[in-house]
């Protein structure tokens, strides 16, 4: 069959095949040049099903294609799948061309993403390209120059919150101390040093956001008061996380000095957690530790023993943080600091706090309904 008479079993203008017919035709394309073609533009006819524009992106290796595909193919699927398919050098690529698009408002037009803001679909597909990076070192100098706060109303700055891009471009620097610590010594905005300020837990990066705020070494208007009172609430929100920080270091320091027989105590020690229902709006969680035990009456008003699981397992090696329930009246505070292999846990109703294997403690919490990791 020539390529014309399949490129006009695909297009089925007169609806005469069905959809296996066309995808077995574009399976039988060989020109890439043909199926770049193709599928881009199958991307932009509304009659036609997107999948099959996936299908004949399957069949293009060309990396530049592939970026070009990402680009300019107006399903964000398409676009997904394109991204899905590339290494660090072309997603740095697409991250690039996709940011310089001046036609994304008319872009994306799929059934699937009608009702999506398409300025949000392009962020999102270079969030996407920058998380699938292998070397993430190239997001500080895009975040750098994502300049969030460039725009201005009545003669004031916009600073309500960071755009899209800034806030995923941090995001994924905060998986990374290193390049974070890097991004906070070159950055002046005290929008981005307040979104930081209040997420991570690295040392390092809050005493540079502490110092720079103290200095006076932000971009920042002097008579704005929002200003103002935003370099006061990064510094407030800095002190405390270090605060905590600097804590939990402490804990762990004392804990590495331990004589051995006393370390060796959190590998035997023992946890035994077991919940609940008390009838309408109450949960309990029963908590016991080498013999010694504990209930709490959980209200379901605040936290509830679900959430509780979901934020343990949500808890990552070298963290830490605060977990709460409500009593009606009182409360009961969970603190808990992970470094694998083992985790310190601080536990509503006990005295003093505890280390443990991590694999024990998220054994007794989640049970089969989490997945313990390889602590070895």
């Amino acid at each position: 069959m020539t390529q014309e008479e399949l490129l006009r079993i695909i297009r089925n203008e007169d609806g005469t095949y069905h959809h296996v017919e066309r995808e077995s035709a574009i399976w039988e394309l060989q020109d890439e040049d043909v199926l770049f073609d193709l599928a881009r533009n199958l991307t932009r006819d509304r009659r036609t099903d997107p999948a099959l524009a996936v299908v004949a992106a399957e069949e293009i290796r060309d990396p530049e294609k592939l970026v070009r595909l990402a680009v300019e193919a107006a399903d964000y699927r398409t676009s997904e799948y394109a991204v899905e398919q590339l290494e660090d050098p072309e997603l740095l690529s697409v991250i690039r061309k996709t940011e310089d698009e001046k036609a994304a408002k008319e872009r994306w037009f799929s059934p699937l993403e009608d009702k999506q803001d398409p300025e949000e679909l392009s962020a999102r597909l270079r969030i996407l390209a920058a998380e699938r990076l292998t070397d993430k070192s190239p997001l500080v100098g895009l975040a750098l120059e994502d300049r969030s706060f460039d725009h201005f109303d009545n003669g004031y700055p916009i600073r309500e919150e960071l755009n899209r891009m800034k806030a995923g471009y941090l995001n994924i620097l905060l998986e990374s101390p290193e390049l974070l610590r890097k991004y906070a010594e070159q950055e002046d905005e005290i929008r981005a040093l307040h979104y930081m300020a209040q997420r991570t837990q690295d040392i390092p990066t809050l005493k540079c956001i502490i110092e720079k705020c103290e200095n006076g070494t932000v971009d920042s208007s002097a008579d704005i008061s929002p200003d103002k009172e935003m370099i006061r609430c990064a510094a407030a929100a800095a002190k405390r996380m270090l605060e905590e920080a600097l804590r939990v270091e402490k804990l762990w320091s004392g804990f590495d000095h331990l004589p051995e027989a006393d370390r060796a105590k959190a590998d035997s020690l023992k946890l035994e957690y077991e919940t609940s229902s008390r009838g309408t709006g109450w949960e309990s969680a029963d908590i016991t530790v080498n013999g010694e035990s504990h209930t709490c009456n959980i209200s379901d008003v605040g936290n509830t023993v679900a959430d509780f699981e979901e934020y343990v397992r949500a808890l990552r090696d070298n963290s830490f943080g605060y977990f709460t329930w409500s009593g009606e009246p009182g409360r009961y505070t969970w603190f808990l600091a992970r470094r694998d292999p083992y985790i310190y846990v601080e536990i509503p109703g006990f005295s003093g706090g505890f280390f443990l294997r991590t694999d024990t403690f998220l054994d007794a919490v989640l049970g089969d309904s989490g997945t313990v990791p390889n602590m070895d």
